[in-house]
């Protein structure tokens, strides 16, 4: 693993958002600091509240604006639907009163119909979603349920998947895990992240894994010709020294994974302290992993939303780390 200092450079010494590109855009990798209009979803139950007082805890509070919405459903007769508002704006309340004591004013909005289809067409106008994830730590309760899993399937924008956090924890600064791969997607994520939260304090591990379960098993060497001139190029690794197919495409994929690293690296702010991890297997099984071992406060995810044969067989990597992971997860789409 490979660790990066902390340090202010000098072209960001002026500004806070570092040097600007044409267009009034912001370089990748540079401290940014803009409104950013967040908005929580509730329902009202233990683990939604406890994914609000995540998110207060998480987010960074500069230039936060945020909103809590609330839906009421129209089932049954027009009784039971005014029951249903009534219930949700008490809930909106509640909510709000609870984020007035963690130091945040909030707005809240209150809607009839379908939560998960509600919840996405008011998220349009918003920067970042919040909604709650069951925690995987409670016997059978792991998973999304139906609304957060629509929600992190079909949304427009970033989505926080927020969980009970140990505040004795993040004393010191968050531990952050962030999956990064060959993918727009990824890089993505990375720059979410370093907008809404802060990293000046914060512990980032990039984490990039290698599908080895998907390599094809190739018994002549006549199919790797080309590779002998890539052979020993670089000094170390777990394939220096070696020959043969399976040792050059080893190799390969080392460098493929140090050019992932870098490239992630870049769009992080300099502030941050990062670690680098590459691992071996299946990515969702090793996210998951590398959560339960490491003790992360927030874990950031690409998802693409693709539905290629191999998705199909084995599912979303994003869903089920945003599914089973015992924190918070930052899941970016392709529209986020």
């Amino acid at each position: 693993m490979a660790r990066y200092g902390a340090g202010m450079s000098a072209g960001n010494a002026e500004s806070p958002q570092g040097p600007a590109l044409k267009g009034g855009e912001v370089e990748p990798g540079v401290l940014r600091t803009r409104c950013m209009n967040i908005l929580m979803a509730t329902d009202g139950t233990k683990s939604a509240s406890a994914a609000l007082r995540a998110a207060c805890r998480i987010l960074t509070a500069a230039g936060r604006k945020v909103t809590i919405v609330c839906a009421a459903p129209q089932t049954g007769d027009e009784k039971h639907r005014r029951r249903a508002r009534a219930r949700a704006l008490h809930i909106l309340e509640r909510a709000k009163a609870m984020l007035h004591r963690h130091g945040v004013e909030a707005e809240t909005i209150m809607q009839a119909g379908s939560p998960a289809r509600m919840i996405l067409r008011v998220a349009v106008d918003y920067d970042l979603l919040v909604v709650g994830g069951r925690s995987a730590e409670e016997p059978g309760r792991a998973g999304l349920g139906s609304v957060a899993s629509r929600i992190v399937e079909h949304s427009p924008i970033p989505v926080l998947i927020a969980r009970h956090l140990n505040v004795d924890n993040i004393e010191g600064g968050l531990r952050i895990l962030a999956a990064v791969d060959n993918s727009q997607t990824a890089l993505d994520g990375l720059d979410r992240l370093a907008e809404c939260v802060d990293l000046t304090c914060a512990d980032v591990t990039l984490l990039h894994v290698v599908e080895t379960p998907w390599l094809p098993h190739l018994d002549s060497d006549d199919e790797w010709r080309g590779f002998d001139e890539l052979r020993d190029e670089e000094d170390g690794g777990e394939y220096q020294g070696q020959t043969g197919p399976e040792a050059e495409i080893g190799r390969e994929f080392e460098r493929q994974g140090s050019y992932v690293i870098e490239q992630a690296r870049d769009h992080l702010p300099p502030q941050a302290a990062v670690t680098t991890l590459i691992r071996e297997g299946l990515p969702g099984a090793e996210i998951l992993s590398a959560i339960q071992s490491g003790e992360y406060d927030l874990v950031v995810t690409g998802h693409s939303g693709s539905l290629d044969m191999k998705r199909r067989m084995l599912g979303s990597v994003a869903i089920s780390v945003a599914s089973y992971a015992t924190c918070p997860v930052l899941v970016v789409g392709r529209a986020g």
